[in-house]
């Protein structure tokens, strides 16, 4: 830091070269960008001349009293966060001299040959005429008036919208617990979605992450998450059609959660998918709306019960001292997946089939009663088994033990 007389003081504080005069109110404006990458230090010589040490490259420089008669000032990148395009550029100024300026604009941060050039110089606030980009970079052309008087730059301002970009699913998940919400991705499209992109779309199919539970009581809880570039609100439309056919048929639209629960009472038991459509129309105009669409794997809905197979009805029969069950059991929609038994109410027992899998439409159990000597008399024998959709069935056999 040095003297500048009744101006003030002249410093140099950064990594950019720059120096500054601060004045005695605390106002601070750039005086010139010192040749190097550092101005490391400040000499005001007995003379009144000034000296600046520079580094990366290493020099002593003399900085002149006498205003040049032209200048430049590069503003930093500006980073805009998407791709935006760009409107009115606006400055404020005061002193004598003349200001003009011009615009380049780019896609990386560091300005390289992908970069526009830089645009025609303007010397009256006006329309940004770079193209449309994330980066953009301004640059101010000085003239002075008199031998020592020069324009000084008070503030610039761009004007800027961002390109409206479509959003992204993130998940689809039927049956299960809702999605955790995902972090954004670093670059747009990285990322594999659960689920399956719309043919339409031209897009790879990708496997969706499901439970493999596709709800409990008749219903379905189909959970998403999706993502904005733009940060715009999003709505949410879902669809529903049988496994080969060709129509959609809506299920829901205008959704503001990202979560819905659906009673398939209302269908046929069968295979199933779900499209889900979001879009940002909440935040852009008709003619601008962007949307993305996923289609959930084939699931099943089953909201029959299973049943007990005609002709292969419960059976209760004495073997030595104990008592042998059998019973065929089948599910028309889906695979069974567990059964029990009681007998006169007592506790539940559970039993598996003779193969000693549950995996088939059509299952038979074979099972030896554990229940102590019975006493003399009626009882009661109830098996109760349920499918993988959560459907519960019973049956039940009425049986005597004689004296």
């Amino acid at each position: 830091m040095v003297s500048d007389g009744e101006a003030g003081v002249i410093v140099t504080t950064d990594n950019s070269g720059a120096l500054y005069r601060i004045a005695e109110a605390g106002a601070a404006e750039t005086l010139l960008r010192a040749p190097g990458d550092m101005a490391l230090s400040l000499l005001r010589a007995p003379d009144g001349r000034l000296w600046a040490g520079t580094g990366n490259p290493g020099a002593v420089v003399h900085i002149q009293n006498e205003l040049a008669e032209k200048g430049e000032l590069l503003s930093d990148v500006k980073d805009f966060g998407v791709e935006s395009r760009f409107g009115r550029i606006d400055w404020e100024s005061s002193g004598s001299g003349s200001l003009a300026f011009s615009t380049r604009s780019g896609n990386v941060a560091k300005p390289d040959e992908t970069w526009s050039a830089w645009s025609k110089s303007r010397t009256s606030p006006g329309d940004v005429e770079s193209p449309a980009g994330r980066f953009l970079q301004w640059k101010a052309e000085f003239k002075r008036g008199g031998r020592n008087e020069s324009p000084r730059l008070e503030k610039v301002s761009v004007a800027a919208r961002q390109v409206n970009r479509a959003p992204q699913i993130t998940q689809l998940n039927l049956g299960g617990a809702p999605a955790q919400p995902p972090q954004p991705p670093s670059q747009p499209g990285s990322g594999a979605p659960s689920g399956r992109p719309d043919q339409s779309s031209g897009a790879p199919p990708s496997r969706p992450s499901s439970s493999g539970d596709s709800g409990d009581g008749g219903r379905i809880s189909i959970n998403w998450q999706a993502l904005d570039p733009n940060g715009d609100s999003l709505l949410a439309k879902l669809e529903f059609r049988g496994k080969g056919e060709q129509g959609w048929l809506l299920l829901k639209d205008e959704i503001t959660a990202n979560n819905y629960r659906w009673e398939t009472q209302s269908v046929p038991d069968g295979e199933y998918e779900i499209r889900l459509t979001v879009d940002d129309s909440p935040a852009n105009p008709p003619d601008e709306v962007k949307s993305a669409t996923l289609v959930s794997e084939t699931f099943m809905v089953d909201n029959t019960p299973p049943r007990v197979v005609p002709g292969r009805e419960l059976k209760v029969e004495r073997s030595g001292r104990g008592w042998i069950a059998g019973v065929t059991l089948a599910d028309d929609a889906g695979l069974l997946s567990n059964a029990e038994y009681c007998v006169d109410g007592g506790d539940w027992q559970g039993v598996v089939p003779e193969d000693g899998l549950f995996d088939e439409r059509e299952e038979t159990l074979r099972f030896r009663l554990n229940v102590e000597d019975l006493e003399p008399g009626g009882h009661t024998l109830v098996v109760r088994f349920k499918d993988r959709e959560g459907n519960i069935g019973a049956t039940k056999r009425a049986f005597r033990v004689e004296k």
